[in-house]
């Protein structure tokens, strides 16, 4: 019987990796709310974090010729579009709609921005092994 392709080492590395980038994204966008509202915040984090997203998976998940590291890059950005779209979506649904629904306001916009960071995780990991490094 085939393995799941969420199990193996690959993947596990790539969710460690990405879990760190995703800390850079979550911890960055607290301290860029500061300045913009929420949704800018979670797109200027959600940019640091597809750049440390990047140098990592380069390093430690996808092993890959430096020659070419723009092409890659280009196509590492394309996906995490599509992530961001729903990361923001999940987000604000969760922030603006849902917690506020159940009454959760404890931490709401920190809890939703973990929840949408969350949510793209599969379709992440199999676009990039297939389309990024592939």
């Amino acid at each position: 019987m085939k393995r799941l392709f969420f199990f193996n080492k690959q993947f596990v590395l790539f969710v460690f990796v990405s879990g760190m980038a995703s800390g850079v994204n979550f911890l960055s966008r607290i301290q860029i709310n500061h300045y913009f509202s929420y949704a800018t915040s979670i797109v200027f984090a959600y940019i640091l974090g597809i750049i440390t997203g990047f140098t990592l998976n380069k390093i430690f998940v996808f092993k890959t010729e430096k020659s070419e590291t723009v092409k890659r890059f280009i196509i590492f950005v394309l996906v995490n579009i599509s992530a961001m779209a729903i990361t923001l979506s999940v987000s604000l649904l969760f922030n603006n709609i849902i917690l506020p629904y159940v009454g959760w306001e404890w931490y709401r916009a920190e809890v939703a921005h973990f929840i949408g960071i969350a949510s793209p995780a599969f379709t992440s990991y199999y676009l990039h092994k297939r389309f990024t490094f592939g």
